[in-house]
């Protein structure tokens, strides 16, 4: 399983794209269960007509809680 969350579109023009997001993946590794997760980046260009992927980046990694609110100080 591939998981594509959190996609951005970063650049949209007729004929180049770059996209950010977060994805997750799980499956079996040397017959053993596996999985994770991360980030990534993808540089798509029209070409001929079609869409292709030109360059993907993919970083491993734990994500980050977005930051609840401030807390008030303490005095």
């Amino acid at each position: 399983m591939y998981e594509v969350k959190d996609l951005t579109w970063v650049v949209d023009q007729p004929d180049a794209a770059v996209a950010v997001f977060r994805f997750e993946w799980s499956g079996e590794v040397d017959g053993a269960p596996a999985s994770g997760r991360g980030g990534g980046a993808s540089v798509l260009k029209r070409i001929d007509g079609q869409w292709r992927t030109v360059h993907e980046h993919l970083s491993p990694g734990r994500w980050r809680s977005r930051p609840a609110s401030p807390s008030p100080p303490r005095a």
